[in-house]
């Protein structure tokens, strides 16, 4: 399967991706994954020191909703869901974030992989170094003396899809959407359109983009294969 790997960032991110791309480069070859970048608000000097390394660049725009002023920083995370619209010559996407980079290239191996079937290839956080769901764990008192427990988790799914998704998903495992696999043609990528548009407008969220995926995947039960945290 043709193979890209894909992140993006701003001009403040440069640096981190940067290192990812030349850390990629390193322990992957050139005919066995093509590397591409969504360009966020690059400067023309950035673009350029990366262009050797990299094989393609694209500009995201408000693929979701209209953000107006909103930093261009923004717009890639809106823009995840389409990378295989952006980038329509392959048959298998790896997403990273800009912010990690790549120790390791079995890492890249086991997200084929596991993609390759069609299913989503993602790490869950469910492993004793994550603690984000325990540690944001409250109660909350209400009124006539209700309880609830509550997450960060639990707000998100509860501001954009009501309090019945928040109940039933907030306390599922968090796919991780920094790192993840999946082929050109799963279904995965419609789902997570449609779970992001299907929200509730409320003020843009970094962070949104990847309750919309969870969303999406638990709500329909698309397909998963959950790697080990170290992939992650």
């Amino acid at each position: 399967m043709k193979t890209v790997l894909v992140s993006g960032a701003d001009a403040n991110y440069f640096p981190l991706l940067s290192d990812l791309v030349r850390s990629v480069r390193e322990r992957t070859s050139r005919e066995e994954l093509d590397v591409a970048i969504l360009d966020g608000g690059l400067t023309s000097e950035q673009r350029e020191e990366l262009t050797p390394l990299v094989d393609r660049f694209a500009e995201p725009g408000w693929d979701l909703r209209p953000q107006g002023d909103a930093p261009g920083y923004l717009r890639l995370f809106e823009s995840r869901p389409f990378i295989n619209r952006y980038f329509p010559d392959y048959d298998l996407y790896v997403w990273i974030d800009a912010d990690a980079w790549l120790q390791d290239a079995e890492v890249v191996e086991l997200l084929v992989r596991a993609a390759e079937s069609g299913a989503l290839a993602i790490v869950a956080e469910l492993h004793a170094a994550y603690d984000s769901v325990l540690a944001d764990l409250r109660l909350r008192y209400r009124k006539f003396g209700r309880m609830r427990f509550e997450s960060w988790a639990h707000t998100y799914y509860r501001d954009g899809y009501g309090e019945q998704a928040a109940r039933e998903y907030a306390f599922r495992p968090m796919l991780n959407s920094g790192v993840f696999a999946l082929r050109g043609d799963a279904p995965h990528w419609d789902a997570w359109i449609e779970s992001y548009r299907a929200a509730s407008p409320r003020k843009h969220r970094v962070g949104f983009d990847q309750i919309a995926l969870n969303h999406a995947v638990y709500s329909r039960e698309l397909a998963l294969q959950c790697l080990p945290a170290w992939c992650n």
